[in-house]
């Protein structure tokens, strides 16, 4: 899975790093120059407005590279400071659930690593109960393990397990679903 992930995103990085790089290059270069020809045949012309205000924006980072510098370092340690605190990391584990590209495939490779190490132990004998209970260390995201916790406390109350995981709305329907009808038929 992890080498189907590389090979999907390392050239589109790739790409977007380079795409990036021609942007600032043919800004600091190209558009110089063509203001140069301008100005030799003694045309009235310009460029977009817009081409010149990328232009200007840019030459004022240039001119002040500091400030975005101290900016993202800024926001980078703020960020880091969050996370390492109990509701932050709380947080930034659902964020990684509900990012918009691979939040679903994180959270669906959790959950059917979860999943795999319950079949494992109740193929062993064990009861669903512990079960969950031994397969919870192979989560490592506080919201998988709140849900597996949540789970466990269903089951000592008589309810369904397999209820936290559909109130989430992180597991689809279909999934939830399956999970019923396989308990149900044992």
């Amino acid at each position: 899975m992890t080498r189907k992930l590389k090979s999907i995103l390392v050239p589109n990085i790739i790409q977007f790093v380079a795409l990036l790089a021609l942007l600032v290059i043919g800004t600091l270069v190209a558009i110089p120059a063509i203001e140069n020809v301008f100005e030799q045949v003694g045309s009235e012309d310009q460029l977009p407005a817009t081409t010149l205000w990328f232009k200007g924006v840019l030459q004022k980072l240039i001119e002040f590279w500091y400030i975005p510098v101290f900016i993202i370092i800024a926001a980078i340690v703020g960020i880091y400071i969050y996370i390492k605190t109990p509701h932050g990391k709380y947080n930034y584990h659902y964020f990684k659930y509900k990012m918009p590209v691979f939040g679903q495939l994180i959270y669906a490779i959790d959950f059917s690593r979860l999943i795999k190490a319950i079949l494992l132990n109740l193929r062993n004998g064990m009861r669903i109960q512990e079960a969950l209970e031994t397969s919870k260390s192979v989560a490592h995201n506080l919201v998988m393990l709140s849900l597996i916790e949540s789970s466990i406390n269903n089951i000592l109350i008589g309810q369904s397990w397999i209820e936290p995981f559909e109130q989430s709305g992180l597991s689809s329907p279909m999934i939830t679903e399956m999970l019923k009808i396989g308990m149900q038929t044992d």
